[in-house]
Formats: C-alpha cells, sequence, structure tokens
C-alpha cells in the first residue's frame, strides 16, 4: 500500500474565501505532493553509457551503448512487463508540462517505476537489449499512465502483465494508456477492493 496522509475535504478559495469541495484530482495531487521525493544524481547519464559500453559482451552491444537513454512510456509500447515498483519524484526539468502539480508549491511531479520484462517478443525500440525478466527502469507524467500505476499500486494490484498501447493522433502527438497484456486481465493474490480501501481509508482512490 502507499504510504498516505490524512488528506481536507475542502479548501478555502484565496479570493472568495469560500469552502470548496475538493475534487478527486485535487485530492489525488495533495497525496502525491506527500508522496514525492527530489531528483538524485547518484551517477551521471555519462557514466552509466561509459559502463554499458565498457561492460558489453559482443561488439555489436558495445555500438549500440550509447544509444539508449533514459526510457519513457513511449519507448515501451507493446513491451509486456510487469510493474514492480513505483515512485513519485519532483521533477527538475523547468520546461515539463503535467496536471500533476503540487497544489501549494506548483511543483510538478513524475513516476519513476521499475519493472521487469515478462514476453520475448520482439522489440525495436529503444532498448531492444532489454530480455524476458529483465528489470528495468521508465519515467513517466502521461495522465493516464500515471492514474492507473497509482490506483494499481492504492489496490494492490501492480503485480499482473501489462502493456502500453500507444495511439497516434498526428502531428506528432500520441495517447499512452495502460492496458492488461493481450493474455488476459489476471488479478495476483492481495486483498478486495474493499478490504483494500478498509486498510487504507485515506486513500484518494
Amino acid at each position: 500500500m502507499p504510504p498516505t496522509s490524512k488528506q481536507p475535504a475542502s479548501r478555502v478559495d484565496a479570493t472568495t474565501g469560500n469552502v470548496i469541495p475538493m475534487s478527486s484530482f485535487e485530492k489525488f495531487c495533495r497525496v502525491m505532493a506527500t508522496r514525492a521525493v527530489a531528483e538524485t544524481e547518484e551517477r551521471s547519464f555519462d557514466e552509466t553509457v561509459i559502463e554499458d559500453i565498457l561492460t558489453a559482451e559482443t561488439e555489436e552491444e558495445m555500438w549500440t551503448a550509447d544509444d539508449r537513454g533514459p526510457l519513457g512510456g513511449r519507448d515501451l509500447a507493446g513491451v509486456r512487463m510487469i510493474c514492480d515498483k513505483v515512485e513519485v519524484k519532483w521533477s527538475s526539468n523547468q520546461e515539463i508540462r503535467s496536471p500533476f502539480t503540487d497544489p501549494d508549491s506548483g511543483r510538478v511531479f513524475y513516476l519513476l517505476i521499475t519493472s521487469h520484462r515478462t514476453d520475448d517478443a520482439k522489440y525495436t525500440g529503444k532498448r531492444p537489449d532489454i530480455k524476458n525478466g529483465d528489470p528495468f527502469q521508465w519515467n513517466t507524467s502521461a495522465p493516464r499512465l500515471v492514474a492507473k500505476l497509482m490506483w494499481l499500486e492504492g489496490h494492490n494490484r501492480l503485480n499482473q502483465d501489462v502493456i502500453i498501447e500507444s495511439i497516434e493522433l498526428g502531428a506528432g502527438q500520441q495517447v499512452l494508456k495502460l492496458r492488461p497484456a493481450p493474455s488476459g486481465f489476471v488479478n495476483q493474490s492481495g486483498p478486495t477492493l474493499d478490504e483494500a480501501s478498509a486498510e487504507s481509508p485515506d486513500s484518494p482512490f
């Protein structure tokens, strides 16, 4: 279960002084703000790339080791995976645009997800070296991905096969949606939704 804190059901409008009920989205952003932590720079990107080059097992891997870069949700469209861990991070990118912001400070947050791949299908995307069973990390602030991942975590339903579906809108625009893997939707062991709500009565879900 994600950490939660007691959140007010309403807020006071700064202009009129009126008490306004908070929407589910506002409550969600406030809960996420309590979870968000600063980005850490334990290793520079260049250090990571150099290590990938030096530890490449084949010449082919060596040539492509510096083409990888950080993974986003759009880079993983169609890859079957299980999301093992979700972390909320504050973004240091001043140009990022996201609906997920701290209502008080205006700071933007995103999700850092640790996953592992669960298929052997041919993948020609940004990280074709990720094989079945391999762990990897990716980040996203895509609204539909963030909302569904947090729902799954909050209801103890992360442990299932999912894929990211990319819907092209034209002009380089995409909509990313999280879907159950094509083999079918299978819930793993965990509490029922009623039990989950009972365990975490202050959850925004």
